[in-house]
């Protein structure tokens, strides 16, 4: 049995089906539309960034702290958004050498991005594993892959950059 719907949708939306045996979730291409207009490859990997984040970080940071975001941004994990293994205990001059920023600021701008809620610091202890600390950049700003955990997603919820993502 097949069916047919006419949807109207906008310029950033996508309309998708969902294959219920199988769980496979494949984009609909649209008839009529922007003859212009072309489709992304739909498996390439990708990384969602969110533009009311990203000008709010620009008005309110320098161009060498918006650089290290962009770092930051490149670096991320998928699903988790684990800057992993940076962490406090990271050496100054491992940080000058992945975000490239002298060590001699590297610090000062780490702490100013904390305390915008551009990433977050977090600890973890699992049974039967090493104790583990590393960042997470916050998912309002941008997160890699198609999902992002929930559980990540609240922790950056009452952010600042949350609230200007999310409208409210």
């Amino acid at each position: 049995m097949s069916y047919q719907k006419t949807v109207s949708l906008n310029d950033h939306e996508a309309l998708m089906k969902l294959d219920k045996r199988t769980g496979e979730i494949a984009e609909v291409k649209s008839v009529g539309g922007n003859p212009n207009a072309s489709y992304h490859i739909s498996r390439t990997k990708f990384k969602k960034v969110y533009q009311p984040a990203m000008s709010f970080l620009s008005r309110h940071l320098t161009n060498e702290e918006l650089g290290l975001v962009y770092k930051m941004i490149e670096k991320a994990k998928p699903y988790s958004n684990s800057l992993n293994p940076f962490n406090n205990e990271t050496s100054l001059r491992t940080l000058e050498e992945h975000f490239g920023v002298s060590k001699n600021k590297v610090k000062r701008m780490l702490d100013r991005l904390f305390n915008m809620g551009v990433y977050g610091k977090f600890e973890l202890v699992e049974e039967n594993k090493e104790y583990t600390k590393y960042w997470i950049l916050n998912p309002y700003i941008a997160f890699n892959g198609k999902t992002i955990d929930k559980g990540i997603q609240d922790l950056f919820s009452r952010t600042d950059i949350a609230k200007i993502v999310l409208g409210s």
